[in-house]
């Protein structure tokens, strides 16, 4: 029997292994299955909120910088 890697951490773990050493998620077949299909459900939306996120603050910097050089605070 092979290790078996967790679904959610990926953790390798002992064959055998009820839980994760790394997680603690149960490593049953049913189990992984359900946070796999968890996983797919989330990614079919398409967002991912980390470029969101990124995208967000990357704007307000290039605003702040643009109010900066506007009022003359910032000279570039």
């Amino acid at each position: 029997m092979s290790v078996v890697r967790c679904q959610g951490c990926g953790t390798e773990n002992a064959p055998g292994a009820a839980y994760c050493s790394g997680c603690a998620r149960p490593l049953s077949a049913a189990a992984q299955q359900a946070v796999a299909d968890q996983r797919v459900a989330h990614t079919a939306t398409g967002i991912r909120w980390s470029a969101v996120v990124v995208t967000g603050l990357i704007v307000l910097i290039i605003v702040v910088v643009v109010v900066l050089v506007v009022t003359g605070t910032v000279v570039i």
